[in-house]
This record gives structure tokens, C-alpha cells and sequence, in this order.
């Protein structure tokens, strides 16, 4: 029984949107490249054209991966959250 929502062919999954990543996916994505300032967190996180993600989302998304141990937080002499992927 076809539910019409089956894709068929190679080009209709070709059409099929990508689902939006997660914030904590976005910030180990923009961490590969360095340890980022959380403005260029932000604008990273923005990149991907879904709905604005606002600075208090990123904080907590640090916040609990760093409490995963997934990442490290430094501050630099500017007081300015560094976060990095922990080896």
C-alpha cells in the first residue's frame, strides 16, 4: 500500500530537505576549525538558514557539553569564552 509520502526515485531524495542540525552538532562543527568566539558561534549556528538561535541557547549548549566533557571552556585576557573540542 502506497502511503504517498515514499520516495521513489534517486532525484526526489535528492528534494528532500535536510533536517536541521542541533545547536550541539553546530558548535563541535564550528569547534573543528578552531576555538571560536561565542559571536562566531552564533553566526555559524545561523548559517544553516533555520530560525535565529539566540546567545542564551548557545551558553546553555556549552554549558551542558562541557558537562559531558565533550568540550573544554577557556577565557581568555579579554574574558572571552573560549570553548574547545576535548581531546
Amino acid at each position: 500500500m502506497d502511503s504517498g509520502n515514499e520516495i521513489t526515485s534517486e532525484a526526489e531524495l535528492e528534494a528532500v530537505p535536510e533536517t536541521r542540525r542541533s545547536n550541539a552538532e553546530g558548535i563541535l562543527d564550528a569547534l573543528a576549525d578552531g576555538p571560536p568566539s561565542e559571536t562566531h558561534l552564533l553566526a555559524a549556528l545561523d548559517e544553516d538558514g533555520g530560525k535565529d538561535v539566540k546567545r542564551r541557547s548557545v551558553r546553555t549548549t556549552i554549558s551542558n557539553l562541557r558537562r559531558e566533557g565533550k568540550i573544554a571552556v577557556f577565557c581568555d585576557r579579554r574574558h572571552t569564552m573560549r570553548p574547545e573540542i576535548r581531546p
